[in-house]
């Protein structure tokens, strides 16, 4: 201190140790950081955009390939439909496969309207099961003509013949109808053995001319369709 005479040993003239500001000009002061902290937004965008590109490379493979698996299948539109098999063309061979079953039903029928007749002229004891016999084949006969009209193919097969067999199932029902009738009158009358005169069974023999002619033309043309393919022949008493 200068008042009481004490100048200290560390206390510094004028020029002595330069000062914070003059230490900071000329050589000494610091280095622009400017191109380090570009360098270092160099670095730090590679090391975000780099990663982004492999993911985005790798997704678009992934999706091409996924394209090529989906360009490689074939489209609904270009599958083969059902509905488009369904279309092709019926031939006779399937139309005549189809006919020959209904047939096969129109012998069965028959088999138990031979059945109830006998009974019926004998008076036997399913007598009492006749008209009920009689109602099930008329029945059976409306039922083989709506599926004989709605027979697949069936304009493959030859028109005649079918009109033939249309007219013999028709007035086959109008005989079983008349029969069945016959049968009742039987039942509830008293039977007797081959009563031809009553008017029911009489009344059934108009119908069943036209049935026998109608089956005759049917099987002639039949038996030639059934030859070709292979499929069971008739007679006119087995329809």
């Amino acid at each position: 201190m200068d008042e009481v005479g004490f100048n200290p040993q560390w206390e510094q003239p004028p020029g002595g140790l330069p000062s914070i500001t003059d230490a900071r000009s000329g050589q000494d002061r610091p280095r622009q950081r400017g191109p380090l902290v570009i360098g270092l937004v160099i670095l730090v965008a590679a090391v975000l955009v780099v990663p982004a590109l492999l993911i985005v490379h790798a997704m678009h493979g992934l999706g091409g390939g996924g394209s090529k698996a989906a360009a490689s299948q074939p489209s609904a539109s270009q599958k083969p439909s059902q509905s488009s098999a369904a279309a092709a063309p019926a031939t006779e061979k399937a139309a005549a496969g189809a006919l020959a079953s209904l047939l096969a039903q129109s012998v069965t029928d028959r088999d138990t309207i031979v059945r109830a007749v006998g009974a019926v002229n004998q008076c036997t004891s399913g007598l009492a099961q006749a008209p009920q016999a009689f109602q099930n084949a008329a029945s059976g006969r409306q039922r083989l003509l709506r599926q004989l009209a709605q027979l697949p193919g069936r304009s493959t097969l030859p028109a005649a013949m079918l009109r033939s067999l249309t007219g013999a199932w028709q007035a086959s029902a109008a005989v079983d109808q008349d029969l069945g009738r016959w049968a009742q009158d039987e039942a509830s009358k008293g039977c007797h053995k081959e009563d031809h005169n009553d008017a029911n069974f009489a009344a059934s023999n108009t119908p069943d001319s036209q049935a026998t002619n109608d089956k005759a033309a049917f099987v002639g043309q039949w038996n030639q369709v059934a030859a070709k393919y292979s499929l069971t022949r008739y007679t006119t008493g087995q329809l």
